[in-house]
C-alpha cells in the first residue's frame, strides 16, 4: 500500500475523480502489466509503481490539456475481445470539437459507417506472433495488431495506444481474425522505466 500513497502522492490529485482515476491505473498496472511482484521486504521503487508513473505520464502527454484523463478508462484484452461488439475506436488527443469535427466529414464521405468512439485506455506489450504478425499482450491475453509503421523499438516493451481501431472477428466485412487496426501507430509511445 506504500507504493499506491508514493504513487497518489507523484501526481497530488486535485479532487476524489483524480484519486479513483489514478488508485484504478495502479491497479491496472499491478493486474495486467506488471511481472512478478518483489519480494516482500524490496523498498526500492520499482516494479508496479515506477510503470505506473511511467503510464500516466504518457498518457498525460497524449491528452489534449496535458490533464488526467478521467473520462477514459483501461480496458484489459480479454474485457475488449469479449465485451466490445462492435467496432470502434479510441483516440485520446482529440478534443470533443475535433471529434465532431471528424464525425462531420466522415458523415459526408462513408454515411451511416463512422467507428463509434469509446474512452478506453489500451495499454499492453507488444509482441510477435505467428507469420511476423504483431500481438498486444497483457496478463488476460492478446490481440492481433496491424501496424502501419512499425518500430522495432516497440516489440516485448509496454506500450500506449493513444489511437486505435478496433474491429471484432465477427464484425460485417471484417477478417475471421478480427483486432486493432488502421490506428496511427506513429504516436504509439514505448513506455520507457527509465
Amino acid at each position: 500500500m506504500e507504493s499506491l500513497q508514493l504513487f497518489l502522492d507523484q501526481f497530488q490529485p486535485s479532487g476524489e475523480a483524480e484519486s479513483l482515476w489514478l488508485q484504478q491505473m495502479f491497479s491496472f498496472v499491478s493486474d495486467h502489466l506488471s511481472g512478478p511482484a518483489p519480494p516482500a521486504d524490496d523498498t526500492s521503487l520499482t516494479g508496479v509503481y515506477q510503470l505506473s508513473v511511467c503510464v500516466v505520464k504518457q498518457l498525460q502527454q497524449s491528452c489534449v490539456s496535458h490533464s488526467l484523463p478521467v473520462s477514459y478508462r483501461p480496458v484489459c484484452v480479454s474485457e475488449l475481445l469479449s465485451r466490445q461488439h462492435l467496432s470502434c475506436f479510441s483516440n485520446l488527443s482529440w478534443s470533443t470539437n475535433q471529434h465532431r469535427a471528424w464525425v462531420r466529414e466522415a458523415e459526408l464521405s462513408a454515411p451511416g459507417q463512422v467507428l463509434p468512439r469509446v474512452s478506453l485506455l489500451l495499454i499492453g506489450c507488444l509482441r510477435e506472433g505467428r507469420d511476423g504478425e504483431w500481438r498486444l499482450t497483457d496478463s488476460s491475453g492478446s490481440v492481433r495488431c496491424e501496424c502501419l509503421s512499425p518500430s522495432p523499438l516497440w516489440l516485448n516493451r509496454p506500450v500506449f495506444l493513444p489511437h486505435w481501431n478496433y474491429i471484432p472477428h465477427d464484425a460485417p466485412g471484417s477478417e475471421a481474425a478480427g483486432g486493432l487496426g488502421g490506428a496511427d501507430w506513429s504516436s504509439c509511445s514505448a513506455v520507457s522505466r527509465s
